[in-house]
Protein backbone atom coordinates (compact mmCIF):
# COMPACT_ATOMS: atom_id res chain seq x y z
CA UNK A 1 0.00 0.00 0.00
CA UNK A 2 1.23 3.55 -0.93
CA UNK A 3 0.34 6.33 0.51
CA UNK A 4 1.92 10.43 0.26
CA UNK A 5 4.26 11.06 2.56
CA UNK A 6 3.68 13.38 5.45
CA UNK A 7 5.96 14.47 8.24
CA UNK A 8 5.14 12.39 11.80
CA UNK A 9 4.27 14.76 14.16
CA UNK A 10 4.47 12.63 17.37
CA UNK A 11 5.21 9.37 18.96
CA UNK A 12 3.01 7.87 21.57
CA UNK A 13 3.05 7.74 24.51
CA UNK A 14 6.90 8.54 24.67
CA UNK A 15 6.22 12.24 23.32
CA UNK A 16 4.06 12.83 26.56
CA UNK A 17 4.91 16.31 27.31
CA UNK A 18 3.13 19.45 28.13
CA UNK A 19 2.33 21.34 25.20
CA UNK A 20 2.53 18.89 22.90
CA UNK A 21 0.52 15.38 23.43
CA UNK A 22 -1.91 12.92 21.91
CA UNK A 23 -4.08 10.94 24.32
CA UNK A 24 -6.31 8.19 23.14
CA UNK A 25 -10.58 8.89 23.82
CA UNK A 26 -11.50 6.27 22.81
CA UNK A 27 -9.50 3.47 21.28
CA UNK A 28 -12.28 1.20 19.72
CA UNK A 29 -13.83 4.13 18.20
CA UNK A 30 -9.98 5.38 17.03
CA UNK A 31 -10.59 8.89 18.62
CA UNK A 32 -8.13 11.07 19.92
CA UNK A 33 -7.64 14.56 21.70
CA UNK A 34 -4.51 16.48 22.41
CA UNK A 35 -2.70 19.64 22.57
CA UNK A 36 0.06 21.41 19.69
CA UNK A 37 1.29 24.53 19.57
CA UNK A 38 1.56 24.55 15.96
CA UNK A 39 -1.98 23.65 14.11
CA UNK A 40 -1.62 20.61 11.63
CA UNK A 41 -4.06 19.44 9.25
CA UNK A 42 -6.32 16.42 8.24
CA UNK A 43 -3.84 13.87 7.10
CA UNK A 44 -0.95 14.86 9.72
CA UNK A 45 0.64 10.95 10.93
CA UNK A 46 1.55 10.68 14.38
CA UNK A 47 3.22 7.32 15.86
CA UNK A 48 2.42 4.96 18.30
CA UNK A 49 4.26 2.05 19.69
CA UNK A 50 2.16 -0.69 20.22
CA UNK A 51 2.14 -3.72 22.67
CA UNK A 52 3.58 -5.45 20.22
CA UNK A 53 6.72 -3.46 20.29
CA UNK A 54 5.93 -2.44 16.62
CA UNK A 55 5.24 1.15 15.35
CA UNK A 56 1.72 1.67 14.48
CA UNK A 57 1.21 4.70 11.88
CA UNK A 58 -1.90 6.55 12.37
CA UNK A 59 -3.57 9.48 9.86
CA UNK A 60 -5.47 12.01 11.95
CA UNK A 61 -8.76 12.90 9.95
CA UNK A 62 -11.81 14.95 11.04
CA UNK A 63 -9.82 17.24 13.35
CA UNK A 64 -11.36 20.10 14.92
CA UNK A 65 -9.31 22.57 16.93
CA UNK A 66 -10.91 24.34 19.75
CA UNK A 67 -10.85 28.62 20.21
CA UNK A 68 -9.74 28.40 23.77
CA UNK A 69 -7.80 26.46 24.48
CA UNK A 70 -6.32 26.96 20.85
CA UNK A 71 -3.80 24.54 21.08
CA UNK A 72 -6.24 21.93 21.83
CA UNK A 73 -7.53 19.43 19.12
CA UNK A 74 -10.02 16.59 18.85
CA UNK A 75 -9.67 14.04 15.84
CA UNK A 76 -10.31 10.51 14.66
CA UNK A 77 -7.16 8.28 14.42
CA UNK A 78 -7.58 6.20 10.98
CA UNK A 79 -5.18 2.82 10.89
CA UNK A 80 -2.03 3.17 8.16
CA UNK A 81 -0.13 0.43 9.43
CA UNK A 82 3.35 -0.72 10.85
CA UNK A 83 6.24 1.82 10.70
CA UNK A 84 8.53 -1.07 9.06
CA UNK A 85 5.77 -1.47 6.48
CA UNK A 86 6.35 1.91 5.47
CA UNK A 87 10.18 2.41 4.63
CA UNK A 88 9.69 6.08 3.60
CA UNK A 89 9.07 6.59 7.54
CA UNK A 90 11.49 4.53 8.74
CA UNK A 91 14.56 7.73 8.40
CA UNK A 92 11.88 9.68 11.30
CA UNK A 93 11.51 6.59 13.72
CA UNK A 94 15.22 6.32 13.95
CA UNK A 95 16.17 7.71 17.83
CA UNK A 96 12.66 7.64 18.60
CA UNK A 97 11.91 3.84 18.53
Amino acid sequence: MSMKHKKIIHLVPDDNMWGAHIKWRDWKDRTVYGHFPQRFDNGTVFAQRMNSKKVGLFRLIEVEWCNDPRDMFFAKAEDIGYAEDYPEYLHEMEGIC
